[in-house]
């Protein structure tokens, strides 16, 4: 794509309380945050929405000082309170949504990984595994990592494989439909379709995987399952994409953004990291997280050159 880039932020969770199955990944924005934020944004930058974006680009104009804000995972308070406060300072934004977590009826495999270090059943499952897939999981001594270091170890050695057997391991100690189903942590069709009416929504696959580590098959199918199920329910064309973790080299790598520009995409987002090769092809956004009102201002001025 041709044009300047707007300064993109990215949200993902916006909720008053913490949510069971994500509270170790540190997402959460608390509402009366975000809608500070939000504020922040309206009263002392330029914003820009998607629509004013394509037309930028039309015209090659510079909107590299101008904000937008996006969210990923469409997670169901996030896409209510987020959406409000968005409507609020009549700001626009963008959703990426997984097809395969709309109804609510399976869990992220993450969240079941760490559910496991949550209860102490990690290591005994990480075992088991090695020894049906000996050398596909890196080794690791769980018993000294940090939730975050756990974190960053699960989605290095995402695989097909892992997931299978994360969804028959815990079974036996988890009943995921109802979990899932009880916790309502994605929206629902009918909130994402009420979404789509003021907000673009995007594709973000069918199951959250690490991109980089899926075969060229399983790429296009997580990319172009999804597509199909979120434009069933919103009865429109999506030309907007956003990897999974988003992190160049880490999550995904060069030539998946040639898969994704040929499966149709004109928009491919990811997420900022600290390495400096980065694709040009590529919208990098920044992640928030709770940050004060000062700091959040900071760090939008930051950005802005």
């Amino acid at each position: 794509m041709s044009g300047n880039k707007p300064i993109v932020l990215l949200y993902h969770q916006v909720s008053s309380k913490n949510t069971k199955f994500i509270e170790n990944y540190n997402i959460n924005v608390n509402p009366k945050l975000f809608d500070n934020h939000m504020k922040i944004l309206k009263n002392n930058f330029s914003t820009i929405t998607f629509k004013e974006w394509g037309e930028a680009i039309k015209n090659n104009e510079d909107v590299s000082n101008k904000i937008l804000v996006t969210f990923d995972d469409a997670y169901s308070d996030a896409v209510n309170y987020g959406g409000e406060i968005l409507n609020k300072y009549d700001l626009d934004g963008i959703w990426f949504v997984n097809g395969g977590m709309i109804n609510n009826d399976k869990m992220f495999w993450l969240s079941k990984l760490m559910y496991l270090y949550d209860n102490g059943k990690l290591n005994d499952f990480v075992n088991k595994f090695n020894v049906k897939f000996s050398g596909l999981l890196k080794n690791v001594n769980l018993d000294k990592l940090k939730v975050k270091d756990i974190d960053s170890w699960a989605k290095d050695n995402y695989s097909k494989e892992l997931s299978v057997s994360l969804e028959k391991y815990i079974s036996y100690f988890l009943d995921e439909n109802y979990e899932a189903s009880e916790n309502s942590i994605y929206a629902s069709a009918d909130e994402i379709k009420k979404l789509s009416k003021n907000f673009i929504i995007g594709n973000h696959t069918l199951n959250h995987p690490n991109f980089r580590n899926l075969s060229i098959e399983d790429k296009v199918k997580e990319s172009e399952k999804s597509k199909v199920i979120i434009e069933n329910i919103i009865n429109k064309k999506i030309n907007t994409f956003a990897f999974p973790f988003g992190q160049e080299h880490l999550h995904w790598c060069q030539n998946d953004v040639s898969i994704i520009k040929n499966l149709g995409y004109d928009f491919i987002f990811s997420v900022v990291n600290k390495s400096k090769r980065v694709n040009k092809d590529v919208i990098h956004r920044h992640e928030i997280v709770e940050l004060s009102g000062s700091e959040f201002k900071s760090f939008v001025n930051g950005l802005v050159v």
